[in-house]
């Protein structure tokens, strides 16, 4: 059934992306997923952390089989297993809608409780929990709380537009296992206390995340679920202590106990941990500033050829670093003063890995469906364009938003294909965000004459960061150009073009591709 929006607008802290709070923030976004952290004594995350090695992709396979448990053995499986991707495949098992009962039932036994569901919500939620990634019926949201805390520490990470990011971790250990991401749903036309998303928003966001998880520097998604009930009394504590102390523009008169009804209905989605926003990746070298950005563009470029994916907000917070495998993020004072010949390959030298996360707003073509998925909706008001309009300044947020705009319209007016405006593939959407990612990195790093070079370096590492710099700016001032016609039309395009320039190397190309093993097709 069609839902309508809530009269209740979004939270105060919705992104706005402008309004005088385009600033780093000082935690995390609240879209957070994509991969695990780099702790050994942890298998899957061990798995997903060695990505960047050959024979990862078809590791990760294995491990999500192996770390896959039934519904019913939750209490015993470690949070960051795998969601069954067979759940769903015997009909006659799945979900149950009996005419006359108000639960959503399942053949198989469980632990959990579940909980009652009116007609209407059944209706709205059948195709939500038909989703192979979405557990196929409602439970209760205190006891699916009571036994998370059980084994793991809870903590609030962030709030973002209609959800609670929560971060949780074995207790004594430093390692974040996992994000729950918590959206309250309007699945009966009522408003609630707060604002909620609708279930097919929801849905959507899952399919988005289930269609990509098999994309290297994209969204790694562990399961999701439909929950009902008050939340747990220690995840409201936790959202009081966030509350307490984040500097965030947040409304702190709403008790995060009394936000939401007893009954209200919840979507989980179980993600593994991003890492660090690239937001707060303070005056980055020169090896750091050009390993995110032509990474960044490698992940987009082949994520555009394979499943025509356009991210379409692709600004710092919707990125997220973190150590590679060798648990750095920056050259060694070593390696830079030792330096007396470049190195043969110069993307990677950092050590850090990239995520491009949060597709809230992302349209891309389900490689195994051929669905294609997108958000119908514009994000912005006429007013709010107007503004942007005034305020922008070259290849900031705001006029990286008008730039991409205006170009989608452009582009729907001239293929008239009866494709919708944002269901139209524009790829250049996606070289017109990498304009932004280069131009906040060096803004972050400084002026010219205020960067430093890494402590320690000879004269041949000057020179060649003093090189990374010029190629960056010279890369910067091509896709910054304010003619849009100009531009590259995607970001293949955009990388192929770079590489004719010399600014980037095709062997450094080929060998972070290498590493990724993202020569070979997504795995099924």
């Amino acid at each position: 059934m069609a839902l309508m929006n809530l009269s209740t607008g979004p939270r105060q802290r919705d992104k706005v992306y402008g309004r005088k709070r385009l600033v780093p923030l000082a935690t995390s976004d609240a879209n957070r997923s994509l991969f695990a952290g780099n702790d050994p004594s942890l298998s899957l995350e061990k798995a997903v952390a060695k990505l960047s090695i050959k024979e990862a992709h078809d590791s990760i396979q294995t491990q999500r089989s192996a770390a896959a448990l039934n519904d019913n053995q939750y209490q015993e499986e470690r949070l960051p297993g795998r969601c069954d991707k067979q759940e769903h495949d015997e009909p006659p098992q799945d979900v149950s809608f009996a005419p006359d009962e108000d639960v959503v039932t399942v053949s198989k036994p469980v632990v959990e409780r579940k909980v009652a569901l009116s007609k209407e919500e059944r209706a709205v939620l059948k195709p939500v929990m038909a989703f192979h990634r979405v557990a196929s019926f409602a439970r209760d949201f205190s006891a699916f709380g009571s036994q998370l805390t059980k084994e793991f520490d809870v903590r609030k990470l962030n709030e973002g537009s209609y959800s609670d990011c929560f971060v949780v971790r074995k207790p004594n250990e430093d390692v974040e296992t996992a994000v729950l991401k918590i959206i309250p749903l309007e699945c009966n036309g009522r408003a609630s206390s707060g604002a909620a998303s609708r279930a097919y928003d929801f849905l959507r966001e899952v399919k988005l995340l289930a269609a990509l998880e098999d994309f290297h520097g994209f969204a790694q998604i562990f399961r999701s679920r439909i929950v009902r009930g008050r939340m747990h009394d220690q995840m409201i504590q936790a959202a009081r202590d966030w509350l307490e102390t984040t500097q965030e523009d947040v409304d702190k008169t709403i008790d995060p106990g009394s936000r939401y009804p007893e009954d209200q209905i919840y979507g989980v989605i179980e993600m593994a941990y991003a890492g660090t926003d690239l937001d707060l990746l303070e005056k980055p070298s020169a090896f750091q500033a050009f390993d995110v950005f032509w990474m960044v563009a490698i992940l987009l470029a082949k994520a555009e050829k394979e499943i025509e994916f356009e991210h379409r907000d692709l600004h710092m917070s919707n990125i997220c670093f973190r150590p590679g495998n060798e648990g750095t993020v920056d050259v060694s004072t070593g390696f830079v003063q030792d330096m007396r010949k470049n190195p043969s390959k110069v993307l990677g030298l950092s050590g850090l890995r990239v995520s491009i996360i949060d597709y809230t707003h992302s349209r891309m073509r389900d490689a195994k469906t051929g669905e294609i998925l997108y958000n119908p909706e514009c994000p912005f008001t006429a007013e709010e364009m107007a503004s942007y309009k005034r305020e922008r300044r070259p290849c900031d947020q705001l006029d990286t938003i008008v730039k991409a705009q205006q170009w989608m319209s452009q582009s729907h007016q001239i293929q008239k294909d009866g494709a919708a405006k944002y269901e139209t593939f524009t790829p250049k959407t996606n070289v017109i965000w990498l304009s932004n990612v280069l131009y906040e990195l060096t803004k972050t790093a400084g002026s010219k004459k205020k960067r430093c070079h890494v402590p320690g370096s000879s004269a041949t590492a000057k020179d060649l960061q003093d090189d990374l710099w010029n190629k960056l700016a010279k890369t910067l001032k091509w896709i910054g150009s304010p003619d849009l016609h100009s531009l590259p039309e995607s970001a293949e395009r955009f990388l192929n073009e770079a590489m004719d320039l010399g600014l980037i190397a095709k062997p450094d190309v080929d060998a972070f591709m290498e590493s990724l093993n993202i020569d070979a097709s997504p795995a099924g």
